[in-house]
């Protein structure tokens, strides 16, 4: 069901490095700051988006901006996802909404980025259906209407498809706010273009002083208030010795950044080639059931960046390493190269990226939810080649994903995680293209293939395919049209389970 917990089909490790709590299967139903969108208009702007599906379905979203002056915007973004589902205490209800702005001093030297969200996600859970006859049963109630199939979590008489009633009974509700305030203050010079009717003026910099301060507070919970009904399930997976009446667990995280960087800019007319150098302080707090933790975490980090103002080459390299606290020693590695092959055949991108970072917090024991340990805990190492051939002319892209990974961690169980010590590899590769059926009619084909090891804890599909058939075309000179259908394939795998309590 549409806001449910999710895990996406092609496979990404994790590449956060210090700290990070471990719940991640709402992730593509929140807000976060790396999205942000800073925009510039000449006019106020404004899209609603309303989507509608079976059993009531409703998906709602605004987006607007504007400039209060010419070098001051701001923007504002919502969103609502509200989903009753097919079957019992399948419904989901999250709310997101996010505020930025950016503004420009008039000598050009200041910048002030700002952004505040906020992200509420509820999602109710029932174990799965009792017994997978009942989806094939004969039952008139059980073909009539799926709610009525028994599930191992939530009796039914607590669960509603009611649109306004939100009111969480068995599920998890996870809660971020957000703020985030970016500063840059530049030195260099002023210059200008003189034509006959004008004269543009604009700031040339050279040395940019850039403070960052990032403040989130996260909470992570899962409720139960009929849990007592449902004592075998919650005795037999996750060994409790007894069940109260209303099971609860909630993870309470508070974490508060700052960042000081120095950005040079060797060259004053091309702002996209820069050496960046910073060091950054994470201050964590956290009430985890019965205890508290509180720890800190120091890392620098630098950045080159060339993008050449003919546009032919784009260089990266990044690196950040965790110097002191208690993520001392994690560090990620990152280079990417790009060019430009000529106008007519396209380009060509290259990508190396290592990562060694400390397992997440639900693994390092930092959580209130019953989790199991598997014996000592080693940092996870990742690498990544990557090659991405963009062939516009016959609008093709062909991508290659190469990854090689140690100390892999992972739940083997609805409560006991695992680490794989021995080293695997994964190698993936896709191809989307464009195909032009007849005039408005297009064909876009999306096929990877995934291939792991056999002994690998990863369980992939071989194929995925995604083709979707569409009508694009002009109708009565102002109304664009785009509607078609969708095919995915799936070659047979044996999908993983999934934990309710621990949102894994």
């Amino acid at each position: 069901n549409n806001g449910n917990p999710v895990r996406p089909i092609l496979f990404q490790p994790n590449q956060r490095t210090g700290w990070d709590a471990g719940f991640h299967a709402y992730d593509p139903f929140a807000f976060n700051m790396a999205e942000t969108r800073f925009m510039n208009t000449t006019k106020p702007f404004t899209e609603l988006t309303y989507l509608i599906g079976s059993k009531l379905e409703q998906q709602v979203g605004i987006l607007h901006t504007q400039n209060i002056r010419p070098d001051w915007n701001f923007a504002v973004q919502y969103r609502l996802v509200n989903s009753p589902g097919a079957y019992n205490s399948q419904n989901t209800n999250h709310s997101n909404i996010r505020f930025n702005t950016q503004y420009t001093s008039k000598d050009q030297r200041y910048n002030a980025f700002l952004i505040a969200l906020g992200n509420g996600l509820q999602s109710a859970l029932n174990g799965g259906i009792e017994n997978d006859s009942f989806v094939v049963s004969s039952n008139s109630a059980y073909t009539r209407d799926r709610f009525n199939i028994p599930t191992r979590l939530a009796d039914s008489v607590f669960s509603t498809r009611n649109f306004f009633s939100v009111k969480l009974q068995t599920g998890s509700r996870n809660t971020h706010a957000g703020f985030l305030l970016r500063q840059q203050y530049d030195l260099g010079r002023k210059d200008s273009v003189v034509t006959d009717s004008s004269v543009q003026r604009f700031f040339l910099p050279r040395l940019r002083l850039e403070h960052t301060v990032q403040y989130n507070t996260r909470r992570f919970t899962y409720l139960d208030i009929q849990a007592g009904t449902d004592n075998l399930y919650y005795r037999s997976r996750y060994g409790l010795a007894s069940v109260p009446d209303t099971l609860q667990y909630t993870d309470r995280w508070k974490e508060l950044s700052n960042d000081f960087s120095l950005v040079q800019f060797p060259d004053p007319k091309n702002p996209l080639q820069f050496l960046k150098a910073g060091v950054e302080l994470r201050n964590h707090r956290a009430s985890l059931g019965a205890r508290d933790e509180a720890f800190d975490d120091l890392s620098v980090h630098g950045e080159y960046r060339n993008r050449t103002r003919n546009r032919k080459w784009d260089m990266l390299l990044h690196g950040r390493f965790h110097a002191a606290g208690r993520y001392a020693g994690d560090y990620s590695v990152q280079a990417r190269l790009r060019t430009e092959l000529s106008k007519r055949i396209g380009s060509l991108e290259l990508g190396f990226r290592n990562i060694n970072r400390t397992p997440s917090a639900v693994f390092a024991g930092l959580t209130s939810f019953p989790v199991t340990a598997a014996g000592a805990l080693y940092r996870e190492n990742s690498t990544q080649l990557t090659a991405l051939l963009d062939l516009p002319a016959i609008r093709t892209r062909l991508q290659a994903d190469y990854l090689l990974m140690s100390n892999f961690t992972y739940f083997k169980g609805f409560r006991e995680w695992d680490q794989a010590q021995a080293v695997f590899n994964m190698l993936r590769l896709g191809v989307s293209k464009e195909f032009v059926l007849r005039r408005s009619w297009k064909w876009y084909l999306d096929f990877y293939v995934q291939l792991t090891p056999e002994d690998a804890p990863l369980n992939l599909p071989l194929i995925y395919t995604r083709n979707r058939f569409a009508y694009e075309g002009r109708l009565f000179r102002n109304l664009n049209l785009s509607t078609g259908f969708d095919i995915r394939y799936l070659s047979a795998y044996k999908a993983d389970d999934f934990s309710p309590v621990l949102g894994q």
